[in-house]
């Protein structure tokens, strides 16, 4: 049987080796634990705000190649119909009415999942130029 000397010193050590795994557990994001155990070093603030920085540049030049193919597009237009019909919209007031909800059922992020949206970002930023373009005019001449 130990001794009160010998159980002692062992809470102490079991106290300060839990007192370090603890202080060093709240260091860790949980992906820092699965990055350990597989053996891999996890990149470094300046590492993820530079790859942040990429990702962001990436999509500024997608959506600027969007919006110069839609304003490429609408040059010569002059009225709503022929900015309607550049787009592949309907023009006839009974079926842009249906064009419209179908679109808003399709595209809306709460109705539906992301894969099913759009294919590709570009298409993305293209639909949400049109999307601006046509709100941005009036539909008087309909």
């Amino acid at each position: 049987m130990p001794s009160q000397a010998e159980i002692r010193k062992a809470v102490k050590e079991h106290a300060a080796a839990s007192a370090a795994y603890q202080a060093n557990k709240q260091k860790r994001t949980p992906m820092d634990h699965v990055a350990v155990e597989r053996g891999k070093r996890r990149p470094g603030p300046a590492e993820r705000a530079a790859a942040a920085r990429r990702a962001e540049e990436a999509a500024a030049d997608s959506r600027a190649r969007a919006r110069t193919a839609c304003r490429r597009k609408i040059e010569g237009c002059t009225s709503f119909v022929q900015l309607l019909r550049i787009f592949g919209v309907p023009t006839d007031p009974a079926r842009l009415k249906d064009a419209y909800r179908i679109a808003v059922r399709m595209y809306h992020p709460d109705s539906n999942s992301r894969d099913r949206a759009w294919r590709t970002e570009e298409e993305k930023y293209e639909a949400e130029e049109v999307m601006k373009i046509i709100n941005e005019r009036k539909p008087a001449d309909l």
